[in-house]
């Protein structure tokens, strides 16, 4: 039987195209995964939404969507974006000019599998809709809503629908869009934008297309995406929208509570990040609990932890929600932070077998976190090797950066697909920036690299006078360095694609006390 998402706290913009529809989803407390293939159109939306990425609301694919993964060409309009098509007809309509690229495509199913299947699928492919929709069919779980444009096929789609087991419509006229809001969110949505969606679309769900409203085909270089033809001759578009039978659940609400609680914690977050005067005070709080050798009173399952509470804290989010499969750290210490990683891939690994309802062998599971240090010294080997949890944790004694070391460890990581990396040893400027050319490409789309103690920067001088570094020889110098790299000559990342990282400020400001200012880094 049929199941519908009725409880997702997710949306599917395929065709995200200027982020317009993203910007209202993202207002609404859903997260969006956006898919759109014009590279352009995504790298103007990694600025735009740089915040709801580095947070995880957002996930941008570069990709289009087809009937088979793989690669395929994408014909770019240079004249209306909104015209960018795999079909050479339909992007190239009215004679306009058409850039030809390869660009990966993408199932419906497989993003389904990757990132689970959503509340509302908007589906606005430009002339390749009916792929999309043909790939519902014979899902066992679906989306609660569904929406199309498309005016080659019209009323044709409602026959594919209906066999998945949708059973009403609304249409919406997408020329009154523009004036249209969403007071519950202050959102009036743009020009060109596809409007609200599900039970907030005016009027009633109607089994079959209203008699008074007849689908007209045009051809595929007509402008109109599902055309219909106003009685005075003018043209206008319309949106499909699609929901499942009357027996199942129900939109009950705008937010659920969670969603209600997320946007209530986010508020919090962003007004944090905002007031000076807060950020001032933890600095001076960070300040001072370095005199006191604060960080060093803690311990993590038995080991000592040389962490603000705050940072460890953030770690077991940032694990949590990503759940790599492998943790690379470089900095050993007295092995806390092993312990700690190691304790949370446990942890995973145990949740993995509830939700299985499979025997847990702890010894059996394949996560497992990479440690390395110029020198372990030997009670701390000897308090890791004894630890209950060592079973998951394999050390290196040398240098992060020397080349038989890092080539043991990239050795590891080449076995495994979801990489967090956390940089911890020496903090002078030279050696955390030849950290992060080796060890940052490792990092795995949507993971985090974080450099810890970037916070030197902003101590006192005097405070570092016994080390190597200091203000304007710290991590911090090195990360500005290395994101300027990037963004000026480029990278590119161990998986082949091309390497961006954002700052991470939503967790910063989530913990506001951390040694690392400017330390997380999100893989983007």
């Amino acid at each position: 039987m049929t199941e519908f998402a009725h409880d997702s706290n997710l949306v599917f913009d395929l065709g995200m195209n200027n982020g317009d529809d993203t910007d209202y989803y993202l207002k609404r407390g859903f997260r969006v995964i956006g898919l759109e293939a014009n590279p352009g159109l995504c790298a103007k939306a990694a600025v735009r939404f740089s915040t709801a990425i580095a947070d995880g609301r957002l996930t941008i694919v570069h990709a289009a969507i087809w009937e088979s993964s793989g690669e395929t060409v994408f014909y770019v309009n240079l004249e209306n974006d909104h015209w960018s098509s795999i079909d050479i007809g339909w992007a190239g309509r009215n004679d306009s000019n058409c850039e030809a690229i390869t660009v990966r495509c993408v199932t419906l199913p497989e993003l389904f599998a990757e990132h689970g299947v959503p509340f509302y699928l908007k589906i606005d492919v430009e002339g390749v809709d009916h792929v999309v929709l043909d790939q519902l069919r014979g899902l066992v779980k679906l989306p609660q809503f569904v929406s199309v444009e498309d005016c080659r096929f019209g009323f044709q789609y409602m026959e594919t629908l209906s066999a998945c087991g949708y059973d009403g419509f609304k249409l919406l006229d997408q020329s009154k869009v523009r004036n249209m809001s969403d007071p519950s969110v202050d959102h009036h949505f743009q020009p060109g934008s596809s409007g609200p969606f599900g039970n907030d679309v005016p009027g009633e769900w109607t089994p079959t297309p209203p008699p008074s409203r007849p689908i007209h085909r045009r051809s595929a270089t007509s402008r109109a995406i599902a055309s219909r033809h106003a009685r005075n001759g003018g043209t206008s578009t319309a949106r499909i929208q699609l929901r499942p039978p009357m027996d199942s659940p129900r939109e009950k609400s705008i937010m659920s509570e969670e969603q209600k609680f997320a946007e209530y914690v986010r508020s919090n977050i962003e007004g944090a990040g905002k007031d000076i005067g807060f950020i001032g005070l933890s600095q001076v709080w960070v300040r001072e609990c370095i005199r006191h050798n604060y960080a060093q009173n803690f311990t993590w399952l038995g080991r000592p932890i040389i962490q603000v509470p705050q940072d460890t804290y953030a770690i077991q989010e940032l694990i949590w929600s990503y759940k790599p499969d492998l943790v690379i750290e470089t900095g050993i210490a007295h092995g806390g932070s092993l312990i700690m990683s190691a304790s949370m891939l446990a942890m995973l690994d145990y949740c993995d077998a509830v939700t299985s309802g499979s025997v847990l062998d702890p010894k059996a599971g394949k996560r497992r976190v990479v440690g390395v240090d110029i020198d372990i010294r030997a009670h701390n080997r000897a308090g890791i090797e004894n630890h209950p949890l060592a079973h998951k944790i394999t050390t290196f004694q040398g240098s992060s950066v020397a080349p038989d070391i890092f080539a043991q460890i990239k050795a590891i990581a080449d076995g495994y697909d979801r990489i967090m990396v956390f940089l911890d040893s020496n903090h002078t400027h030279e050696h955390v920036l030849a950290e992060l050319e080796l060890y940052a490409p490792l990092t795995s789309k949507g993971a985090h690299c974080v450099v810890w103690d970037s916070g030197v920067e902003d101590l006192p001088p005097d405070m570092c006078a016994d080390r190597p570094w200091g203000k304007g020889d710290n991590p911090k110098t090195a990360v500005w360095e290395y994101l300027k790299c990037l963004e000026g000559e480029g990278r590119t990342a161990a998986d082949g694609a091309p390497l961006h990282f954002a700052y991470d400020k939503t967790i910063e400001h989530k913990i506001m006390i951390t040694a690392s200012a400017d330390g997380f880094l999100k893989r983007v």
